[in-house]
């Protein structure tokens, strides 16, 4: 993955977030990073009760469209799946508390 598409994956995810804040009346996103070893930890959590994905099998995959598909952004977190993986990064969604968690984990080059 070349840097564009690493800003690509990131913006994909704030996409599908701020998507989802659109059906919750709180509305709160977060995104946080870290060093932890020799990764960087980038982390985006959302209010959003509504992202019904963060527990579903596939959430992942293209074409996944928990919220319809005139509310998601459709290929966001599949793409933003595969430039991060290429990477020899790692995704994961999960719920926290009323709202979603993705977090990302990225190698650092020595």
């Amino acid at each position: 993955a070349t840097p564009d598409q690493l800003a690509s994956a990131f913006a994909g995810i704030l996409a599908e977030a701020l998507s989802a804040l659109r059906t919750t009346a709180h509305r709160e996103l977060r995104v946080a990073s870290e060093l932890i070893d020799s990764s960087l930890r980038v982390t985006f959590a959302d209010s959003a009760n509504g992202r019904a994905y963060a527990n579903a099998e596939g959430s992942l995959d293209p074409f996944f469209e928990a919220l319809g598909a005139a509310n998601g952004a459709g290929l966001s977190l599949s793409e933003a799946y595969g430039a991060i993986r290429s990477l020899g990064g790692e995704i994961r969604v999960a719920r926290q508390g009323e709202g979603t968690i993705v977090s990302v984990k990225l190698p650092i080059c020595p």
